[in-house]
């Protein structure tokens, strides 16, 4: 929002109309030496002089005082690249008020405020306490239902609506969140196939090409997530799981999803890894962690989302499109530590922790924060 900068504005617009004091000040009605004072910042018009100003300087009055209510795309890609920075770097606390007084300076724009609550979401895993973990979860959670409630711009909405839903999920509020999806519907007809007919008729075609290949990019995705979250459900039933993990297999082969979007994937193998151990195979749950460390030790970095040879036209909808282009949530540091934990930190595993498999492919999984370690160039 920045400082206000009325008496700058004042000065310059009267100047660009070639006026002096005296005639600037007969024509809003007050002295010569009030405007001098305006100018100069001793003193600040009569709120009631403002849309006068205003009107004879032809700005709005957000103009006349500097006020700026929302940042631009660009800024918020900046915001958000500076702070996820910033998590990794400088103390929790700091940056978590740095991220709430800029969510009062531009409480009414959206775009930033669904970013901050990203932000808050995906690094409360570095609060001390979970009594601070739950604290920054509720404090998102408001932001989002009044995102949610209030945005007119209906993506937006939907997106914090589904945020919002996660957030009483990670809360232990089961209920909240189903009353809250309740009247999502469960079957939908994709607008993607219109949209392109619609650019097809007006001679553009390679406007249809891209819609169509972010549709499919999106469903496809949506469809990965949803058959990841199923393989939770179907560890009592060894034969579903393993049918399960086999299509999305072939799922992720078909559509080279290592190589296109390596980070959802490599959730997936984790899941996949646990749900064999709960089964009590640990030869496969070590098959499916091997593949893990393998992608995440690949030329993957710096992570972000990315078209490829099929996707010809994804990188400029994912530029245009989405808040951050295809940045992730948070930097590359913070991915690289997380992808390493998630394995040599995580519960889940330690029945394995003695495995002589195991221990070697969390050695090189480990590499990847090495400061020192050439793992993982940029794919750039």
């Amino acid at each position: 929002m920045g400082k206000i900068t009325l008496a700058h504005t004042i000065s310059e617009k009267r100047r660009e109309k070639g006026i002096t004091q005296e005639q600037l000040a007969e024509f809003v009605g007050v002295t010569k030496a009030s405007v001098s004072k305006w100018e100069t910042g001793q003193s600040l018009p009569d709120l009631t002089l403002l849309p006068c100003l205003a009107a004879y300087f032809n700005i709005s009055v957000d103009e006349l005082i500097g006020f700026r209510p929302e940042m631009t795309q660009d800024e918020i890609r900046r915001f958000h690249r500076e702070t996820a920075e910033a998590f990794t770097h400088r103390p929790f606390r700091e940056v978590m008020e740095k991220c709430r007084k800029t969510a009062k300076e531009y409480y009414s724009c959206f775009p930033l405020l669904f970013q901050i609550s990203s932000l808050m979401i995906n690094h409360c895993g570095l609060c001390e306490t979970s009594e601070e973990r739950t604290s920054i979860l509720q404090e998102a959670k408001e932001f989002l239902t009044r995102m949610r409630t209030e945005s007119n711009d209906v993506l937006l909405a939907k997106q914090a609506l589904s945020l919002e839903a996660y957030c009483l999920i990670a809360l232990c509020h089961p209920d909240e969140a189903l009353d809250l999806l309740a009247h999502e519907p469960y079957t939908y007809l994709p607008s993607e196939p219109l949209i392109a007919s619609a650019w097809q008729m007006k001679g553009r075609p390679e406007k249809a090409v891209s819609v169509l290949q972010a549709g499919i990019y999106q469903n496809f995705l949506s469809l990965l997530s949803q058959m990841s979250s199923y393989l939770d459900l179907c560890t009592d039933r060894p034969d579903t799981f393993r049918e399960t993990w086999k299509r999305i297999c072939i799922l992720a082969d078909v559509f080279q999803v290592e190589q296109l979007n390596p980070g959802v994937f490599l959730s997936t193998y984790l899941k996949c890894a646990y749900g064999f151990l709960i089964q009590n195979d640990n030869t496969s749950a070590l098959d499916v962690l091997e593949k893990y460390v393998r992608c995440a030790c690949g030329n993957i970095y710096p992570l972000h989302l990315h078209g490829d040879r099929y996707f010809d036209q994804l990188d400029d909808w994912l530029s245009h499109c989405l808040d951050l282009g295809g940045a992730p949530p948070r930097n590359d540091a913070a991915i690289r530590q997380d992808i390493v934990s998630s394995v040599t930190e995580n519960p889940a595993f330690l029945s394995l922790k003695d495995n002589p498999r195991f221990c070697a492919l969390t050695l090189e999984l480990s590499k990847l924060t090495d400061p020192g370690s050439q793992q993982g160039g940029s794919t750039e």
